[in-house]
């Protein structure tokens, strides 16, 4: 039943995979041990705990999802590039809802790679707000801001709680864009003073 050459890479390939067809609730080291073909004590070579297997995956999504956001961005500034990044969030949000949730156990875990990690998702955001005349503090306050929007959005989405009224979530979704473009420009006009 054993499968030489166990390669960490697999692992984390399968473990996405399964969490996607599963979901999380579902996942373990058991059933990833019987995807794998290999006993569950094999596995402990490759990882010390399912925490710290959750917190691989969870750096593997923000690394892909920081890819796909960047890639949106390419070629656009200022408002484009916000609306832009606003749309590949979600997209990447309804494409792995499931892996995505993985995401939100991060604030649990610690580590040097998790931090690192979580540190990198900034990063689309603050490159979109370079384009903005903000001061180091409104950059810091934005970032969150925009950040908070989207996860919050998505992470309620994503659960089924904006699916019961109308208007569509997706109509809501462009009124929020609508609204944290007006804020940027509002916090470039001097708005929200320190």
């Amino acid at each position: 039943m054993g499968r030489k050459g166990l390669e960490e890479t697999d692992i984390l390939r399968e473990a996405v995979s399964l969490i996607a067809e599963e979901g999380l609730e579902g996942f373990s080291l058991r059933g990833l041990a019987r995807r794998l073909h290999v006993q569950s004590a094999s596995l402990y070579n490759h990882v010390s705990s399912l925490e710290e297997l959750l917190a691989r995956v969870a750096c593997h999504v923000m690394d892909e999802m920081n890819r796909a956001l960047y890639r949106a961005l390419k070629g656009r500034t200022g408002d484009e590039a916000v609306t832009a990044l606003f749309h590949a969030y979600r997209d990447y949000v309804h494409a792995n809802p499931e892996v995505y949730r993985v995401v939100l156990t991060l604030p649990r875990m610690a580590g040097e790679a998790v931090a690192a990690a979580a540190a990198q998702i900034t990063g689309p955001v603050q490159r979109v707000l370079e384009d903005y005349e903000l001061t180091p503090e409104k950059q810091v306050h934005c970032q969150r801001y925009l950040r908070s929007l989207m996860h919050g959005f998505a992470t309620l989405e994503n659960r089924g709680y904006l699916s019961h009224m109308e208007p569509p979530a997706g109509e809501s979704y462009e009124f929020l864009i609508t609204c944290a473009l007006e804020q940027l420009h509002r916090m470039e006009g001097g708005g929200f003073h320190e």
